[in-house]
């Protein structure tokens, strides 16, 4: 999401790495440039003005240091009011310990709520181990209720599901007094999607809302709105009080203002974004760690506890064990990094957070679903004895993974390397396993280190 804006940023910091703070000359191109880089992320005129004049006020303070290096001062200075925009009063979620909360979902159509609402039930039934309870009112989009229900099932989520009842408020005032009879913690409630001229809708949700009197209003924003996106807060704050912002579809390629323009105008904080359609791919929003993932700082603090809460510790472990007793792996233990990565969200995901990487291109994620498909393709032997694959049952695996020869080639190469790194490694330090392991990486990332 925040791919334009972080490039032009980076590009701008790096192009100044030799210029002195006393040169005004310099200050004013780069003010002029933060302003256009700002305005081509789809970042509001209004926001744009206040962020450059409150820079222009901090470099004035480092004026009478001369000798000053001109690319530190600027990280410094946009890091700091980054955050502040980004970092509006409490972005926390609000669940108290012994009380019965209810979350209230609201956004237009085709925001994401469906998806956000399971998203958010796993992370806190995961997460802050609370017992989850799931409804939908959304009885207007076609299939919205069963679509729900099935993927609550399937990832254990209790789902309450009301067969052939089209009004909301019914549905509403049915699953609350159900909700207080129960040994659940959280109902959250997913809202039928608004339109700006449906005042039926409208009248719905204002009675759902007063009927329910949530903990957590949460505003569900589509990313790739743009600054028309800023209209719905004000049309919405005339009928509840919202609590929150969860931002969807942050992976997509948009320019990364609507959440500054939001935070700014709305003075509302942003609790959670969507990072993908996995069930997931859903983070809390840290507006430091953002503000460093976007300034090419990288944001490791995340990335650890992504490892932490969704890699299997015990297989792990077992990993771990053969690294430090030099043990040869096999194709089984390749194919488990393979989805351990999948898990934290894909590599696209672990480039993001890293901080020493020239250029963060765009990577084509199904180069590791063929890797996986190529190891899923082989038996059982296969993947335990990998020495034993030869030319024809090379043609074999290609064939039944749906790759080439030379695809098959690479990721039995890719392997050994791995496997004798893995050797090498033991008792080295971290700098030198991070410049082996871009070497079992495809090719079109190696030139990202």
């Amino acid at each position: 999401m925040f791919n334009n804006l972080s490039k032009n940023l980076i590009k701008l910091i790096n192009k100044i790495k030799n210029n002195k703070i006393n040169n005004d000359k310099n200050i004013k191109l780069i003010l002029e440039k933060i302003r256009l880089i700002l305005i081509e992320s789809d970042v509001v005129l209004k926001v744009v003005d206040i962020f450059v004049k409150k820079i222009k006020i901090k470099f004035k303070k480092y004026k009478k240091y001369k000798d000053l290096n001109l690319n530190k001062i600027l990280i410094n200075i946009i890091k700091k009011e980054l955050i502040n925009i980004l970092d509006y009063k409490n972005n926390n979620i609000n669940l108290p310990n012994q009380k019965k909360s209810v979350i209230l979902l609201i956004g237009l159509q085709g925001v994401g709520k469906t998806t956000t609402a399971l998203k958010l039930s796993k992370l806190i039934k995961n997460k802050y181990k609370k017992k989850i309870l799931l409804v939908s009112t959304d009885v207007y989009r076609p299939a919205a209720i069963s679509q729900l229900c099935k993927l609550a099932l399937k990832n254990n989520i209790s789902f309450l599901k009301y067969n052939n009842k089209k009004d909301p408020i019914y549905i509403t005032k049915s699953s609350l007094k159900k909700f207080k009879k129960s040994n659940y913690d959280i109902l959250i409630i997913d809202t039928p999607g608004i339109s700006y001229h449906n005042k039926k809708i409208e009248f719905e949700i204002k009675n759902i809302y007063n009927i329910t009197k949530p903990i957590e209003t949460l505003l569900i924003l589509d990313s790739m709105m743009g600054q028309s996106s800023i209209k719905i807060p004000k049309f919405l704050e005339k009928i509840l009080k919202i609590t929150g912002i969860f931002l969807t579809k942050v992976d997509s390629d948009t320019k990364g203002g609507v959440a500054l323009s939001v935070c700014s105008i709305m003075k509302k904080p942003i609790k959670f974004i969507g990072t993908g359609e996995h069930i997931n791919n859903i983070e809390k929003f840290y507006p430091d760690r953002i503000v460093s993932r976007i300034l090419g700082i990288g944001d490791l603090k995340s990335l650890m506890e992504e490892v932490k809460n969704k890699i299997d510790q015990e297989k792990s472990n077992k990993i771990i064990n053969k690294i430090k007793y030099g043990l040869n792996f096999d194709l089984n233990d390749f194919l488990e990094q393979i989805q351990y990565i999948k898990n934290i969200g894909g590599i696209k995901s672990i480039i993001d957070k890293l901080p020493f990487l020239k250029n963060k291109k765009k990577f084509n994620e199904k180069q590791f679903s063929n890797i996986k498909n190529i190891i899923n393709s082989m038996n059982k032997r296969e993947r335990s004895k990998p020495n034993i694959i030869n030319c024809s049952r090379i043609r074999r695996i290609s064939l039944g993974s749906g790759t080439t020869e030379k695809d098959v080639i690479n990721v039995i190469d890719q392997f050994n390397y791995m496997n004798n790194m893995m050797k090498k490694i033991k008792g080295n330090n971290i700098k030198e396993i991070f410049k082996n392991l871009k070497n079992i990486l495809p090719n079109n990332i190696k030139n990202l280190f």
